[in-house]
């Protein structure tokens, strides 16, 4: 223990040194693991937001909503499963958009589409605007 405090009392900087390094390494490491958490979140945000205790994706698309493709004759037999009390159709996708013929990334913008029908169980109050309907088509 002797040796210990006489090596802490001769190198003062290399132990402060260390110190900091391994506190910035720590902060990093705090830093990195909450933008993953949140880049997970972000990601994910629609499935974790839709009043839902189930989903079903196709059984080749690796649980992805782009790669999954589900006929209306497996939504009929899921409304006929037990414990099953309201089934809804879903669809999302994403696309850029811009000017024909531009070749500058900065002049297009990323857009989502869901697909949703109108009385579905999840769809969300309007606070704005009118309610999606099937009467209110817009072409």
């Amino acid at each position: 223990m002797f040796l210990a405090l006489k090596e802490l009392k001769y190198a003062k900087f290399r132990y402060v040194m260390m110190t900091t390094i391994i506190i910035l390494i720590a902060w990093l490491v705090f830093i990195l693991s909450g933008l993953g958490n949140g880049l997970a979140t972000l990601s994910a945000a629609t499935l974790k937001n839709i009043d839902a205790e189930y989903v079903v994706y196709e059984e080749t698309a690796g649980a992805t909503f782009a790669k999954s493709i589900l006929s209306e004759n497996l939504q009929d037999d899921l409304e006929k499963q037990n414990n099953v009390d309201k089934v809804a159709a879903f669809g999302a996708s994403t696309i850029a958009v811009g000017k024909t013929k531009s070749k500058d990334a900065d002049s297009k913008e990323d857009v989502a589409f869901l697909g949703v029908e109108p009385d579905a169980f999840f769809m969300p109050e309007v606070i704005e605007g009118e309610k999606l309907s099937y009467d209110n088509k817009r072409v």
